[in-house]
């Protein structure tokens, strides 16, 4: 399947995989922030972040950087300090966009990073 992305009203929408809605295990690990995940086998099947809301939170796990237009979703505290692990999700080479979800050493999922995050959200 081809990885969907789409930004609504300040809003990003990220589509990997598609999985019945009675499959899916919801985490909203902090306001504006859900993260969908497969029953049956734990995989990654889509996120969106509101970026008003997740902005707005004292202590966010989501982080952006103006500098880099870089979106960091530090999900667990190991992703401050991942060793490089990750999973290409997308990537626009024209738009300058790449989504990638960052791994431990062991394969858990720790972050999502987004960069190009002005382009995918004008």
């Amino acid at each position: 399947m081809q990885t969907n992305v789409q930004s609504n009203l300040g809003t990003i929408f990220v589509d990997i995989d598609k999985c019945s809605s009675n499959d899916l295990i919801i985490a909203t690990p902090q306001p504006g922030l859900k993260v969908y995940f497969n029953r049956q086998t734990g995989g990654l099947i889509k996120f969106q972040v509101d970026l008003g809301t997740c902005m707005e939170q004292e202590d966010s796990i989501v982080q952006y950087n103006d500098d880099e237009d870089t979106l960091y979703i530090n999900l667990t505290d190991e992703n401050q300090k991942a060793d490089g692990l990750c999973d290409l999700i997308y990537i626009d080479r024209k738009q300058n966009i790449l989504i990638s979800a960052n791994r431990n050493t062991v394969g858990n999922l720790v972050g999502l990073e987004i960069v190009g995050v002005s382009r995918i959200v004008d």
